[in-house]
């Protein structure tokens, strides 16, 4: 027994070291992606395993799998992460070795962590509700980017959601948690597992989906852990009535947009219905504590009625002093001053490579009345509004407006 003893010490020491090496190595190089991939979201301090982000709104600490099952030549750890300071949320991380896992967690991982501690949505999160095909059903969270081995996501998968159906039955009591939904093709049949900080509450369900080449798909989310408010109609006319009220965060909404251009421009991420029903309370909160997005959330719902449409300038206005460029563009289309507009859409356009800051600069340039008609300028701005690609209305109207340049040309 003695000799045992003595064996097994030792053996045990050394696996305890080469997973402090791991957690480590891990954790460096996860601090390496970060601040390679999004550099804007430092400071960073890193100890041993434990890495603070975000100016230590961010705790991120990685320890060892309470049962790692994973293959050997796998990376394997367990991810520990809080906001300040809250409850802790965790999930299970995997890569082919410490830089790939890294590169994935800060790909995929970390953008819906830093929103929830951003309370914005960040650079490579997306933004979703309870109705939202990518996010989590009867929840509101964030999602980050999905990745995959093997085959990339199939139309089928892509139409269908990787939430789709899951009822995880999660309560809404305030408390963050953190999503990992895998989906794999087994015996020609999707499954999918779903976990929540870590414990299983989705076991291989199989998808309606066809089979194809096999592929592993993985995607995270963070829940907020409230309920969607969408259909709160009283809170969403309360919230009206405070943009009515002028509050003082808000520029006046017969400023020019060029009053309040900003230095920069960066692209701001929203969902459409972001700010719909009783979700423009939320929406309001995140606007003005310098959300960017959600200042243009809130203006598109302001927009989508007659009654509540002139209350959308402000917060475009708002969204545009934040740097988004298309809150700039939108809110100068509202003015109808056209000395305005032309200064707000070269900026939007030129430096801030708004499609439709493009498309209204190259109108105003070829049917401005108080504009000087430059056909060489309209020409070079068109040639930027495609850029979401030729179905984005922009696009098409850039394609109207080159066509009627052609038509006076002939």
């Amino acid at each position: 027994m003695r000799w045992l003893l003595l064996l097994l010490v030792p053996l045990l020491g050394c696996r305890a070291s080469k997973e402090r090496a791991l957690l480590a190595s891990v954790a460096a190089a996860t601090e390496a992606a970060v601040t390679t991939q999004r550099g804007d979201w430092g400071p960073y301090r890193r100890e041993a395993a434990r890495l603070d982000a975000l100016g230590g709104r961010l705790h991120l600490e990685f320890v060892p799998p309470a049962d790692d099952k994973g293959a050997e030549d796998l990376a394997h750890v367990h991810l520990r992460a809080s906001v300040e300071g809250g409850a802790p949320m965790e999930a299970c991380l995997m890569g082919t070795n410490a830089t790939d896992l890294a590169e994935t967690f800060a790909d995929s991982v970390l953008p819906p962590l830093a929103s929830l501690a951003l309370a914005e949505t960040a650079t490579a999160a997306r933004r979703f509700y309870g109705d939202s095909l990518h996010g989590v059903p009867k929840q509101v969270g964030w999602v980050g980017t999905a990745y995959w081995r093997g085959a990339p996501p199939s139309p089928e998968l892509e139409a269908h959601g990787y939430f789709t159906g899951a009822d995880l039955r999660v309560p809404h009591d305030g408390r963050p948690r953190l999503v990992k939904v895998v989906i794999a093709l087994h015996a020609d049949k999707w499954k999918r597992t779903i976990e929540v900080d870590g414990e299983p509450l989705e076991v291989n369900r199989v998808l309606p989906i066809p089979s194809g080449d096999f592929a592993l798909h993985v995607q995270f989310a963070v829940l907020e852990g409230v309920a969607d408010p969408v259909d709160d109609e009283a809170a969403r006319a309360r919230a009206v009535r405070a943009v009515g009220r002028a509050p003082e965060w808000l520029p006046a909404g017969d400023r020019c947009a060029s009053e309040v251009l900003p230095s920069a421009f960066r692209l701001a991420n929203f969902e459409t219905d972001g700010a719909r029903g009783g979700r423009l309370p939320a929406a309001l909160e995140r606007c003005r504590s310098g959300a960017a997005g959600a200042c243009y959330e809130a203006a598109l719902e302001l927009q989508r009625t007659t009654e509540t449409s002139t209350l959308s300038t402000p917060l475009f206005l708002r969204a545009c002093a934040l740097g988004d460029a298309s809150g700039c563009t939108n809110a100068a289309a509202n003015t109808f001053d056209e000395a305005c507009g032309v200064k707000v859409f070269s900026a939007t356009c030129e430096r801030g490579d708004d499609p439709w800051g493009c498309t209204m600069l190259a109108m105003q340039l070829v049917r401005g009345k108080e504009t000087p008609h430059d056909v060489p300028r309209a020409r070079a701005a068109l040639r930027r509004a495609c850029r979401f690609g030729e179905e984005d209305p922009a696009c098409r109207a850039a394609h109207e407006i080159e066509a009627m340049i052609d038509a006076d040309a002939r």
